[in-house]
């Protein structure tokens, strides 16, 4: 929810530079099936997720920050 929350402030702020580095990183957290994870941690290069997914508000958040 962190990296799309800063992805939304930032594009309301009009700073698109850090909307997009903030857009990248929450993508990067995707399942292979598109969805957002509840909570993810950095496992050396590979990014982990818990089983917990996906969840509406995780997929919410995602919506608000693009739309």
């Amino acid at each position: 929810m962190g990296l799309a929350w800063l992805s939304k402030i930032y594009k309301d702020m009009n700073n698109k530079e850090k909307y997009l580095h903030y857009m990248e990183k929450l993508l990067a957290t995707q399942t292979p099936k598109g969805e957002f994870p509840e909570l993810f941690y950095n496992k050396g290069e590979e990014i982990v997720h818990n089983e917990n997914t996906p969840l509406g508000w995780s997929q919410a958040m995602y919506l608000v920050a693009v739309a």
